[in-house]
């Protein structure tokens, strides 16, 4: 088969992560029957291939289990600051040793994103203060349609946009009790949902086809699979962190589809973080800004974090 050019490996991959998204434990055999790229009698295994090297290059990540904020496993968001700028690693490192904290990042010298179960969290750090504290509700991650674009192209389209105001619906579901051995699933399966029945059941100390009646009946339903893509590989681009108000929620969101990368959206209680993944973060700032100017965007803080730790 003769080697295949950059953009054409790169249309094989997005192919394939649109049926990965559709169906997140398709098989690589079902993937070739569909594509059909590959040939006779080495279907599996080609397709295989492009599966391995689509997640060792980080174009995608592999599909994963995102719960859905339920009342008794509430996330809670903290912006907090350093006010006095010292010790600002021992700090991080302080923060993410921490059990009740599960996720950290360091935004700047001084400013650090948090998220626990706990509201009410202490953190017993000299001049570490809390700014402002909020509920963390349902996660959105877009599945992009300028990944054959230009970035600053597709950045500029969210300027022609034809906004219309509209809220997100912020929601707590229900209360979730799962048994332990549905929790072992989730938590063995939650980084990727395509590891196989058996090893998720080895691990929760049941049957392949129990684990699987589990994932399907149980987690499924209470969890979003989310999946991403990022045309150049995700550790080619910077991460944008972006905290910001806005009365066209709903549809401002539906634009961050126009750029080449997987967006994340998290709601808060009256703002939403949004993570961006570009190389050209001047074309960004410069992008809200006019949409600030034109009033689609009220207000902003925009960051290019330094490092961060998690425990999701």
């Amino acid at each position: 088969m003769p080697r295949l050019t950059e953009s054409e490996l790169l249309i094989k991959y997005h192919d394939i992560f649109n049926l990965v998204t559709k169906n997140p434990r398709i098989t690589p055999r079902e993937i070739a029957r569909e594509t059909k790229y590959s040939g006779q009698g080495k279907t599996r295994s080609t397709i295989a291939y492009h599966l391995r090297n689509m997640y060792e290059k980080e174009i995608s990540l592999h599909p994963r289990l995102r719960s859905l904020p339920f009342s008794n496993m509430k996330r809670y968001a903290y912006f907090c600051r350093k006010e006095d700028r010292k010790n600002i690693y021992e700090t991080f490192l302080h923060l993410h040793s921490r059990k009740d904290v599960l996720f950290v990042q360091c935004l700047s010298g001084s400013d650090f994103f948090i998220t626990s179960h706990r509201n009410d969290i202490d953190f017993g750090i000299d001049s570490f203060i809390i700014e402002e504290k909020s509920t963390f509700y349902r996660s959105i991650y877009t599945i992009p349609l300028g990944w054959k674009k230009k970035e600053e192209k597709c950045l500029e389209s969210l300027l022609g946009v034809e906004y219309s105001k509209g809220k997100l619906e912020r929601k707590t579901y229900g209360f979730l009790n799962w048994p332990k051995s549905v929790w072992k699933v989730y938590h063995f399966m939650r980084k990727n949902v395509r590891c196989r029945f058996t090893a998720a059941g080895k691990y929760a100390g049941i049957d392949s086809k129990t684990a699987k009646k589990y994932f399907y009946d149980n987690i499924v339903p209470k969890c979003d699979i989310v999946h991403f893509f990022f045309p150049k590989g995700r550790n080619t681009y910077r991460e944008v962190f972006l905290k910001l108000t806005t009365d066209y929620e709903v549809s401002l969101i539906k634009a961050l589809e126009r750029l080449p990368c997987t967006s994340y959206i998290y709601p808060l209680d009256s703002s939403l973080i949004i993570v961006l993944f570009q190389q050209n973060e001047k074309s960004v700032f410069f992008v809200l800004q006019k949409l600030k100017e034109i009033g689609i965007i009220n207000d902003y803080l925009f960051h290019t974090p330094i490092i961060h730790g998690t425990k999701e």
